[in-house]
């Protein structure tokens, strides 16, 4: 189970890299956002089992019943015109400047996080070429301390089709090396990263979906293959033989978004099956979600409040 959670994590993840980057896929569209979405704000509601002596004596005060669930801000999000993330309050507080001379694709110039006291974790700045192809990067922290550098070099192939070699390179001398292709229409086609103690080599399809996963880390291997339909997608492991085992079915609704998804044994039993509900805003973008497990008595519920843009 272990293993697998690991692969999947790539799946949801591999963007979150710092040297990740992207040229015309928008964050807004990875997230299945619609419209000119200008905020999101993301809400846990859960069911109240414990209410402060105050709050009892204000709801017995203004003769009403006591809430029956509790609403709470998780996460909140801004995108800019172009529908990339301009600020992100998650685990901490993140702000991407956008070179405004560059109109050709959707590099972020400078992104700088914050810590919750407000201080400042990090500052990480990128420069490019004449094509807006990414040449170096550079991040500190809040006292200017060296974090890592990275260096790009660039090859453009007879396909149009574009190479680019890099290095992460940290502050203690341990690199990762960096291959990322990019499709003529700079999209991305392949990303592979390795390091000291991993390798990570991830095919993607013309939506920048991977559908092939190779993940080598400490000695343990995982191969993942990843097949989409219209209605959802459907994903392997491999064998050295490449034979290929099932482990996940998800399917979506009209909107494009997972309402099941089912988890399978290798013999083919069903492990787990989760089934999800949305209510959506007229834009075709949820504003409330229930997630419901086997094992769940209740759902659980989140809310989104979505700005858009006039």
């Amino acid at each position: 189970m272990k293993r697998i959670i690991s692969v999947l994590a790539i799946l949801i993840g591999f963007w979150s890299f710092s040297f990740a980057f992207t040229l015309t896929q928008s964050d807004a569209k990875k997230e299945n956002l619609k419209g000119k979405v200008k905020k999101v704000s993301y809400y846990s509601v859960e069911k109240q089992t414990y209410f402060h002596a105050d709050t009892v004596a204000k709801y017995k005060r203004l003769k009403k019943p006591l809430p029956e669930y509790e609403r709470s801000l998780r996460q909140r999000f801004e995108y800019n015109l172009q529908g990339m993330k301009t600020y992100s309050d998650d685990w901490y507080k993140e702000y991407y400047t956008f070179d405004p001379r560059n109109n050709r694709t959707l590099l972020f110039k400078t992104e700088k996080r914050y810590d919750s006291d407000g201080s400042v974790r990090r500052i990480y700045e990128q420069t490019f070429d004449e094509e807006w192809f990414p040449t170096s990067g550079k991040a500190v922290d809040g006292d200017g301390k060296l974090i890592f550098t990275e260096t790009y070099d660039k090859k453009v192939r007879p396909d149009g089709k574009t190479e680019l070699y890099g290095q992460h390179i940290l502050a203690d001398g341990s690199t990762t090396d960096i291959f990322i292709l990019v499709r003529p229409d700079l999209t991305f086609e392949r990303l592979v990263q390795k390091g000291l103690f991993f390798h990570q080599d991830i095919e993607m399809n013309g939506d920048e979906m991977p559908t092939r996963v190779y993940e080598s880390r400490n000695g343990k291997v995982n191969k993942v293959q990843i097949e989409y339909g219209s209605d959802g997608r459907k994903v392997y492991t491999l064998d050295d033989t490449g034979n290929k085992t099932l482990i996940t079915i998800v399917k979506n609704d009209a909107n494009g978004n997972p309402i099941c998804e089912t988890e399978y044994n290798p013999d083919g039993g069903i492990k787990r099956e989760v089934v999800i509900r949305y209510k959506y805003d007229s834009k075709g973008n949820w504003i409330r979600r229930e997630v419901k497990k086997d094992s769940m008595s209740d759902p659980k519920i989140t809310e989104r409040d979505i700005e858009y843009y006039k």
